[in-house]
């Protein structure tokens, strides 16, 4: 849909360890969010004060973070990798198919 592929470094499709490099970032800070949960709600039961926690907001703090370290690392190199990019050895270029 958005023609663009993902590739190794070396031009070659990324393999299932690099996918998953890749998106390692992401299913760390989700895991943090739903454990952050789990512990409100074993605390103080399922109430509207959720969003008032600490947790909750030390997990949003950190997702902010990332996403603004994401896109100056973006924005700061040729290639337009960002940390994940980094992380899986990747690259992802645009496509004509």
């Amino acid at each position: 849909m958005m023609k663009v592929r993902g590739f190794d470094t070396e031009g070659s499709p990324i393999n299932f360890r690099q996918a998953f490099l890749r998106e390692s970032p992401w299913i760390l800070l989700s895991i943090s969010f739903l454990i952050s949960e789990v512990f409100h709600i074993s605390a103080y039961g399922i109430d509207e004060n959720f969003h008032n926690s600490y947790s909750f907001w030390f997990v949003v703090f950190v997702v902010f973070i990332w996403s603004i370290a994401e896109i100056i690392v973006m924005l700061t190199n040729e290639k337009r990798r960002t940390i994940h990019d980094y992380i899986a050895g990747t690259v992802v270029v645009k496509t004509n198919l």
